[in-house]
């Protein structure tokens, strides 16, 4: 026994003892394998293709990206409180929509009509009438977040099954896309495009990361966040703690659609036009790389940094394969076997953490 150990009384030693140190707390993170994995690829990859890690390769890459980190970090929260949102895709495509259309027409869309309105997005005379960016972005995420909040009431004050609701959910919002933008088309704001794609590190993409986790985090460690975890952790509990469970679910949706909207508004800067399909493409890649990230479908756990790495390290696989000079038609299946093969190391590193 030290001298500092012999100065403490028996219950201050036995305190002591029971503290997580550092090192414990960092080997109970949830999102510790996948920091391992992103590290091991990125690695990799630089190993592969050095021209990888240069300023102008990184900015392309956060660029491309940086939609599905934000649909991952926003799907987090709705899985904290042990439920599923299938329609954050087709809430990214929206909000792409509505940006594009706005930003080109303005509000004339409601006179012209959906069609109208979409023909006229491509036509040079009429697509700069629109309203600024920042206000058509701003607009687009607050009807992502109502939607999101629709979604919310649906599973928790008229209790349908999550699942089935934000799949349900996800068909009406893609008909509404593709009935407001029938194909791929329209323009945008070639000022913002063009900060958006700077070929530099610390640009448009990166602060847009950084802002989303900042708030993401903020929100976890905040009174919500701990309402988010209790209500995924145990309902009956929560109930028992006098938590309105149903208002921190709504929250919760409401949250997703919100970083739905975002990651749609960074998709239309990232494309420079509108796409109605390519939302719901979105969905299944922004659920693997929360739950890659170290999130769980039973809830519980909300920790925005675990979805954001996952969902880099999907995108890292891509770079991967890339590099391996994998044949095209292979590509999905080499990806596809690489994730899941992830996901497996993740999950069985957490069991035995918890062993």
């Amino acid at each position: 026994m030290t001298t500092l150990d012999s100065s403490l009384s028996r219950p201050e030693r036995e305190r002591l003892d029971r503290s997580p140190t550092v090192l414990h707390r960092v080997r109970g993170w949830p999102g510790l394998s996948v920091t391992v994995l992103f590290v091991v690829i990125l690695v990799v990859c630089t190993a592969l293709r050095p021209q990888f890690v240069t300023a102008p390769s990184l900015s392309g890459f956060l660029a491309i990206f940086a939609p599905s980190i934000c649909l991952a970090i926003g799907v987090g929260f709705v899985m904290s409180v042990g439920s599923i949102d299938l329609s954050i895709g087709p809430l990214m495509g929206v909000a792409n929509i509505l940006t594009v259309l706005l930003g080109s027409v303005g509000f004339s869309l409601f006179s012209a009509g959906p069609s109208g309105a979409a023909a006229a997005c491509s036509e040079p005379g009429l697509c700069s009438q629109g309203l600024p960016f920042a206000v058509a972005a701003t607009i687009a995420i607050a009807v992502t977040g109502l939607f999101g909040m629709i979604n919310g009431i649906l599973v928790a004050y008229v209790r349908l099954q999550p699942l089935l609701a934000t799949l349900a959910s996800g068909f009406v919002i893609t008909g509404i896309g593709l009935w407001f933008f029938p194909k791929p088309g329209g323009s945008v704001s070639s000022t913002a495009v063009g900060q958006y794609g700077a070929p530099a590190l610390f640009s448009l993409p990166l602060l847009a990361i950084v802002v989303v986790l900042t708030v993401a985090v903020l929100i976890a460690k905040s009174p919500l966040g701990v309402r988010m975890r209790a209500v995924g952790s145990d309902r009956r509990r929560a109930y028992s703690a006098l938590i309105d469970v149903s208002r921190t679910t709504v929250l919760a949706f409401t949250a997703a659609g919100t970083f739905a909207g975002v990651a749609g508004v960074l998709f239309t800067l990232s494309v420079a036009s509108a796409d109605p399909t390519l939302g719901v493409t979105f969905t299944l890649n922004a659920i693997a790389g929360a739950v890659l990230g170290g999130a769980t479908l039973r809830g519980g756990r909300l920790d925005p940094v675990g979805p954001l790495l996952g969902a880099a390290t999907l995108g890292l696989v891509g770079v991967l394969i890339d590099a391996l000079d994998v044949p095209t038609y292979f590509q999905q299946l080499a990806s596809g076997v690489i994730i899941v093969a992830a996901l497996a190391a993740t999950t069985r590193a957490a069991r035995a953490r918890k062993a």
